[in-house]
């Protein structure tokens, strides 16, 4: 018990939990060795989802799906036990992340007779001019439809600090 009682003072739970397993393999009935190995238990998980969590949240982030990056890192955050510093891998992308969470200005142009949409997102309908709106950073797909004309597709993608040029939704190739 004290072998595995030092192992956590050391926060190394894998062999805190081998030693509690030691005393049970021993003594079966022990009830403070059942209850560190739960305890234990339950830590290793926690890390390992925390892990899970942060490079699920990495790969998004370089797929450029901010929000699912940040929703990841946040669900991380919440598991991180106070005892574990983050390193520098976690603090470079803590910062992206940060970067990446401010909204970014995007101006269109049609024509009036355009149905522009930006797929899975929002539909900003039939306009005449510009069209201004702030849209977070992430990879986005701008649909133009007209009937009678074919669609037109853009993918754009929106990166803070990063000025998109004015972009032209006008559907004018007859079918």
């Amino acid at each position: 018990m004290n072998k595995a009682h030092n192992f956590e003072l050391k926060y190394d739970w894998d062999n805190a939990r081998d030693a509690y397993q030691e005393v049970l393999d021993i003594e079966s009935g022990h009830v403070k060795a059942k209850e560190g190995l739960i305890k234990t238990g339950k830590l290793i998980r926690t890390l390992l989802r925390f892990d899970s969590f942060l490079e699920l949240a990495e790969e998004k982030s370089v797929e450029g799906e901010f929000q699912e990056a940040i929703y990841n890192f946040n669900k991380a955050m919440t598991l991180k036990p106070d005892y574990l510093p983050l390193d520098g891998s976690v603090r470079r992308l803590q910062q992206i992340l940060n970067k990446q969470s401010q909204p970014v200005e995007i101006v269109f142009i049609s024509d009036g007779a355009t149905w522009v949409s930006i797929s899975g997102y929002k539909m900003l309908g039939k306009f005449k001019g510009e069209y201004t709106e702030k849209f977070l950073p992430g990879n986005y797909r701008i649909v133009g439809r007209r009937k009678g004309y074919h669609d037109i597709l853009f993918e754009v993608r929106v990166r803070s600090g990063q000025q998109l040029p004015v972009i032209n939704i006008v559907c004018n190739e007859r079918i």
